[in-house]
């Protein structure tokens, strides 16, 4: 589970070593979620905020798009997207897109 947080915030040298590279595709953010709340009994939304902010602070100042997955683990609305503000760093993964059945 940790491993997951270090390779995002490892990102940022990657990144900038390989000018190729133009997307970072993330499938299923959260996936280490359970774990992680086991291990240290933090909440969905500090878990993923927590992630997302690394995943802007190794992309940041470059030329990259970034495109996540998250799964709806509780099986209710996600409003996570709700609460970041225009002064938010978080604020610059705009426009999520929300799959529903």
């Amino acid at each position: 589970s940790d491993t997951f947080e270090i390779s995002i915030s490892g990102l940022k040298r990657l990144l900038r070593a390989n000018s190729n590279i133009s997307l970072v595709l993330i499938h299923s953010v959260n996936t280490f979620f359970h774990q992680v709340s086991y291990e240290s009994g933090t909440n969905l939304r500090s878990y993923l905020r927590r992630l997302l902010n690394h995943l802007v602070d190794s992309c940041s100042g470059l030329h990259i798009e970034c495109l996540y997955t998250q799964h709806n683990l509780f099986n209710r609305e996600d409003n996570f997207y709700d609460q970041i503000k225009i002064t938010d760093k978080l604020h610059t993964l705009r426009n999520p897109i929300i799959l529903t059945q």
